[in-house]
């Protein structure tokens, strides 16, 4: 089975982002089928959303140009954004 390559588009610094990156890691631990992509030692890679040839994206969308870019790109997100609502439908 090929290996999910999935984007983790989070700010660590913060309490709240850094818990979901922890949990999200453990979960691709536990069932051995994600690469997560992102920033920070433990993930490979990612530079640009624009450029993103994975297969899934979960984040914590700031803004509607994010939100837009993220939607262009076709691919199942998940925003766990705190209090933001977005009314776009993401795919997947």
């Amino acid at each position: 089975m090929r290996q999910k390559r999935i984007a983790l588009l989070l700010d660590i610094k913060s309490d709240y982002e850094h818990g979901i990156a922890r949990g999200v890691i453990r979960y691709s631990k536990e069932v051995g089928s994600w690469k997560l992509f992102g920033r920070g030692f433990t993930l490979g890679d990612f530079l640009d959303i624009n450029q993103w040839d994975g297969d899934g994206v979960i984040a914590i969308i700031h803004g509607r140009a994010e939100a837009e870019a993220l939607l262009a790109k076709g691919l199942p997100t998940v925003d766990r954004g705190r209090g933001v609502r977005w009314i776009m439908a993401f795919p997947g």
